[in-house]
């Protein structure tokens, strides 16, 4: 077997970091001459993957963050309409103010009060505060709280889209 331009014979050898250096450089730089690229990508990795970091709750905060916002996309699509134009004014109207008072753009300390007060009812909230303790930031919710929280949000959007898409399953336009 050929070795790769990182010393690797094989992805499984080495460490953790290594690993997932090789993983991540051999899905995004595939071109010969990205070395410095790549190497530079494995240098990230190795201070980004560390046990002090707990990168560990980035896969689990993707996951139920994903199963979350889409559950959500269904939800939102339940209102019978043949014009997909009307579900993205409700999407957007959803969407937007959860992005603006989830502490994506403003730390959740510095918001207002207001803010503050509204921010727990935003499932976008808890997904960074997981990115964030993934990272190694400071959060107000730890994963204690941000991995029940969206698994709650997924299951209260998944109850409510059935329920909703079950009424208006008669009303709906069949082409």
């Amino acid at each position: 077997m050929r070795a790769s331009r990182w010393g690797l014979q094989n992805p499984t050898q080495g460490t953790p970091h290594r690993v997932v250096g090789y993983v991540e450089c051999g899905c995004a730089y595939t071109d010969a001459g990205d070395k410095e690229r790549g190497d530079r990508s494995l240098r990230w990795t190795q201070r980004v993957v560390t046990p002090e970091n707990k990168a560990w709750l980035l896969a689990p905060g993707f996951l139920l963050s994903g199963a979350c916002f889409a559950i959500l996309g269904i939800l939102l699509s339940s209102p019978p309409t043949d014009k997909p134009s009307e579900i993205m004014m409700l999407s957007n109207l959803v969407r937007l103010p959860l992005i603006f008072f989830s502490g994506v753009f403003l730390p959740l300390e510095e918001m207002p009060t207001r803010g503050q007060w509204i921010a727990p009812i935003s499932p976008l909230t808890y997904c960074t505060e997981l990115l964030r303790y993934g990272f190694g930031g400071a959060t107000r919710h730890g994963p204690e709280v941000g991995l029940p929280a969206l698994l709650g949000f997924a299951l209260l959007f998944w109850v409510m889209s059935v329920r909703l898409h079950r009424r208006s399953m008669s009303r709906r336009i069949w082409a």
